[in-house]
């Protein structure tokens, strides 16, 4: 949300601002700035070095209010890993998805794994997972199953490998992949009753997908039984919800 007083706090030139109104490239309407097109801002932006980009966001994150456009200052304008910026950055995250910014969050997110110390490392894997679902919601699966392959390389076989699995599996192109992935995933899920669940109900959907009703209601069923001594209601409806369609699908 550019204005005439926040070009001042980072030090543009009034006669830069002028002329660039003159040549048709800027307009002011009040206080308020922006380009005659939007591509020319995108030109702009992307005919800037690097070095420039990062320098003026810095500049930039101290001096904006609103918290998911500070946030996404804040995230491209630090490059050295920052626990306590991931951290903001993750939370802002949280707050852009609610607000139905699945594009913000996600590059929100996708910093803050970036941005992540070597010592955090579980902290890192959930931060990847969280950008990889964001991407989904927002229309990039290619970038999103990117992270989270990356992701399942770099993990031993573990819950958090198998919480990675999963996301990997239910963004999967096609069903006989998705079963696969779904599968290793339960494998991996040992004793976490909730997180088998959550997988069993997927495994049950992607097998209904398949025409294999039979096979999804038994998967189904089990997704129940696990959330029930799971004693997660939110696990419990999800696995309720997944076992009604497939009860009703044949």
């Amino acid at each position: 949300r550019p204005t005439l007083s926040l070009l001042r706090d980072v030090a543009a030139e009034p006669e830069d601002v002028e002329e660039a109104v003159r040549a048709g490239v800027l307009q002011v309407d009040g206080e308020r700035l922006r380009f005659v097109h939007p591509l020319l801002g995108s030109f702009v932006y992307g005919d800037a070095s690097e070095a420039e980009r990062h320098a003026v966001h810095r500049r930039l994150a101290p001096l904006v209010a609103e918290r998911e456009e500070h946030a996404v200052h804040l995230a491209r304008g630090t490059m050295e890993t920052d626990e306590v910026v991931a951290a903001t950055l993750e939370a802002t995250a949280d707050q852009a998805a609610k607000r139905g910014h699945p594009g913000i969050a996600a590059e929100l997110a996708e910093h803050a794994a970036r941005l992540t110390v070597a010592e955090c490392a579980d902290d890192r894997a959930r931060r990847v997972r969280a950008a990889a679902s964001l991407l989904l919601v927002a229309g990039d699966a290619r970038r999103g199953r990117a992270l989270l392959e990356e992701l399942v390389e770099q993990l031993p076989a573990s819950e958090e490998r198998a919480r990675a699995l999963s996301l990997l599996g239910f963004g999967a192109n096609d069903v006989p992949s998705s079963i696969a992935l779904l599968e290793q995933a339960l494998a991996e899920a040992g004793a976490d009753l909730e997180l088998r669940s959550h997988i069993l109900s997927l495994l049950g959907w992607r097998e209904g997908w398949r025409g294999r009703w039979d096979r999804a209601s038994i998967r189904a069923r089990e997704a129940v039984a696990a959330a029930e001594r799971s004693g997660s209601r939110v696990a419990l409806a999800r696995a309720l919800g997944r076992l009604t369609w497939t009860e009703v699908g044949p």
